[in-house]
């Protein structure tokens, strides 16, 4: 109810009352003089005050009060009405002293606790008008004007809940108030019951559809509840009856933000920016939103705006950190980042972000340091122990990482990249079982993250589970088809099953990605060698000493390659060429004595031999070459002195032994039967002491 009402009600407006002020001759239109009434009138002069507010003529209706009042000093009636006149004047001091009066005559008057209530929230004192409106309630317990004057009262000290009590009650007892849904709707939203506060403003709003302060309100709830269309179409509704609303313009691309519809967010941010352009949460919003979009230079140009309207707010400089950390300038984001904690110390997202750039700088010990301070701040701060214990992976202090990890999924039981971080330290430090029940962990959470295929692709890899290996990287490359990684570890994979063709598949892919790739050409030639596919292996072998001219082990498969193809002398260039870059290599060596024999250069194949025995003095086959050797040059001893040798070293082919061609010259031999015999009975052969080179 608003003061005039309030006021006229405490007149009898009837027809015989306006008779009688025509009779005396009072004019009803403001302004107008009086005549005719007499001193002793006080009624008359109170009536005419009454309808003086009607015609809102204030100072003639509070000349007619004073006269009443002068003619009967308790009339507390027109103390009253001379209160509520002055309050609609706005002169609360001596509206107040009129209430103050009135309540002192008739203390029962509810009207007059509620406006003296009203006057004192005016006065901003706010204890005062609630004593008030409590003296009022105890007057009348349901009186609907009390009950929300008290809800505004107690909302205003923060007592929402008491609020809400009063407010529901207020507008049980009278369904038509605006204020009190109003009102409801406001302390409701505090306390965080924002699906109630919007129902309370609807209602709100079936009673007057026309004030845009609901609309927007309405719309902040609409949006929180995750309703956006519906949150547009109210911020949209409170523009239209207030086109000027700076907050409606910034809600409004908030909303458009969220909608994904970027460039209508940035007009609705320019336009409350133009509306006005000291508002910090538009220019904080347009920031955020460029940022989001990735145009951090742009943003921290916005940011820099912001900071010029209130260079006090260590939001701004929060912000801008984050921006100039994304575009690698750490140096002075660090700087923003310290400058918060110059204010606000104990901001543990100050401390999380500043470790997120020290991490970045590749400063780990300072970061562990930054990461410890969020945590002191906030010990339950999942993000903060997960980054801790990645800056103690790198710094190799495995057992604290996993600590670290271990508390970051205590607090969140389904943050896999904890667990994936878990798993790849158990990783590094040898642990591949534990590592294999962290990356389970993980997949149990979410499957759609290749990393998490991969990782456990590569350690089931370690772990000689090589089929297992090979579908965790197709999970992997079916997720992320160009993962080069997870391909090159499924080929790995692969070869190391000896599934050679599925590996030549997952090389000659590779290849198309990076032809340059010196060690895929490599593995490429190994698997089509060991497919006896020499043509395609020297092919593959000769692009990767393309690549890699000192890659000796290229050299070497090269010259395999080209004495399967009985390109001896070739095989014998490419040997020596891997010899040239790395002398101690015996497998060449071997291969090389092999290359010489099959030239006829026995002599040399057996300096050869020698020099891989030199190398690895329990080389089955280099001693089985050289024996060979010596046999081709009929030197009989030292053929069979190097084939006991052999035998020794664990060369039990019996089936060469008997057919190759090689050791005809001694193959009459006794010692040679011998060691024939005992290799069929499973004896090995100890050194003879005959002379077998005459023989």
């Amino acid at each position: 109810m608003n003061n005039k009402t309030g006021i006229q009600n405490q007149g009898i407006m009837t027809l015989l009352t306006i008779l009688v002020l025509c009779w005396l001759g009072w004019p009803l239109a403001a302004g107008g003089q009086d005549a005719g009434a007499g001193e002793e009138d006080y009624e008359l002069w109170y009536t005419k005050g009454t309808l003086l507010v009607e015609f809102e003529d204030y100072e003639k209706a509070l000349e007619a009060f004073d006269q009443a009042i002068a003619l009967k000093k308790d009339f507390y009636q027109a103390w009253c009405s001379r209160g509520m006149v002055l309050y609609e004047l706005g002169e609360f001091e001596p509206a107040l002293k009129a209430f103050d009066t009135t309540v002192r005559i008739n203390p029962e008057m509810i009207s007059a606790w509620i406006y003296r209530a009203r006057t004192l929230v005016e006065l901003g004192k706010e204890d005062d008008a609630r004593d008030s409106y409590h003296r009022a309630l105890q007057i009348e317990p349901y009186n609907p004007e009390a009950l929300l004057g008290m809800g505004v009262v107690l909302a205003g000290r923060n007592n929402y809940q008491e609020a809400v009590r009063m407010l529901n009650h207020a507008t049980r007892l009278d369904p038509g108030s605006f204020s009190g849904w109003y009102h409801l709707g406001i302390s409701l939203y505090q306390l965080g019951r924002i699906k109630e506060s919007v129902m309370a403003f609807q209602k709100a709003l079936e009673i007057q559809k026309e004030d845009p302060r609901v609309w927007l309100k309405t719309a902040r709830g609409l949006q929180e509840l995750g309703r956006l269309s519906e949150a547009l179409e109210a911020y949209d509704q409170a523009l239209a009856l207030n086109p000027d609303d700076h907050r409606a313009w910034t809600g409004r691309g908030r909303i458009l933000e969220e909608l994904d519809r970027p460039r209508e967010a940035a007009e609705a941010y320019d336009r409350a920016l133009i509306l006005n352009p000291n508002q910090d949460t538009a220019w904080y919003d347009r920031g955020a939103s460029l940022y989001k979009s990735g145009q951090y230079q742009e943003a921290i140009a916005v940011y820099q705006k912001a900071r010029e309207k209130n260079p006090d707010d260590p939001a701004i400089w929060f912000n801008l950190g984050l921006a100039r950390a994304r575009l690698g300038d750490f140096p002075a984001a660090l700087a923003e980042f310290d400058r918060v904690l110059q204010v606000r110390e104990k901001d543990p997202d100050a401390w999380y972000q500043r470790g997120l750039v020290l991490q970045k700088s590749g400063d780990y010990s300072r970061a562990v340091e930054s990461f410890r301070q969020a945590l002191i701040h906030r010990p339950e701060y999942p993000q903060a122990w997960l980054e801790l214990g990645l800056s103690y992976f790198e710094l190799g202090e495995y057992p604290e990482a996993l600590k670290a990890y271990h508390q970051a999924i205590r607090l969140k039981g389904d943050y896999y990249p904890a667990w994936v971080a878990r798993g790849v330290t158990f990783y590094q430090s040898g642990q591949y079982r534990e590592a294999l029940e962290a990356y389970n962990e993980a997949l149990k959470i979410r499957q759609d993250d290749p990393r998490i295929w991969y990782h456990q692709g590569v350690v089931l890899k370690e772990l000689e589970l090589y089929s297992q290996a090979v579908k965790a990287f197709g999970r992997a490359l079916s997720l992320k088809a160009d993962d080069y990684q997870a391909l090159y570890h499924q080929g790995i994979a692969y070869f190391r099953m000896r599934n050679h063709r599925q590996a030549i598949q997952v090389f000659t892919r590779l290849l198309r990605i990076n032809p340059e790739e010196a060690g895929i050409w490599f593995l490429l030639g190994v698997s089509h060698h060991q497919m006896d596919r020499f043509e395609s292996a020297l092919e593959a072998y000769r692009r990767t000493t393309g690549l890699e001219p000192n890659n000796y082990y290229a050299w070497c498969n090269q010259g395999k390659a080209l004495y399967s193809l009985k390109d001896f002398k070739g095989a014998l260039d490419a040997y020596d060429r891997c010899l040239e870059i790395k002398d101690d290599f015996y497998p060449a060596w071997y291969s090389k004595s092999n290359a010489l024999k099959a030239l006829g250069r026995c002599p040399d194949a057996i300096r050869a031999c020698e020099r891989a025995l030199e190398l690895k003095p329990d080389d089955a086959d280099s001693w089985y070459n050289k024996a060979t050797c010596h046999a081709l040059l009929k030197e009989r001893a030292a053929a069979l002195e190097s084939l006991q040798k052999a035998v020794e070293a664990g060369f039990h082919n019996l089936g060469l032994l008997e057919s190759d061609s090689d050791l005809n010259s001694i193959r009459s031999h006794r010692d040679f039967k011998a060691l024939i015999k005992r290799l069929k009975t499973g004896m090995v052969p100890e050194a003879s002491d005959s002379d077998a080179g005459e023989r």
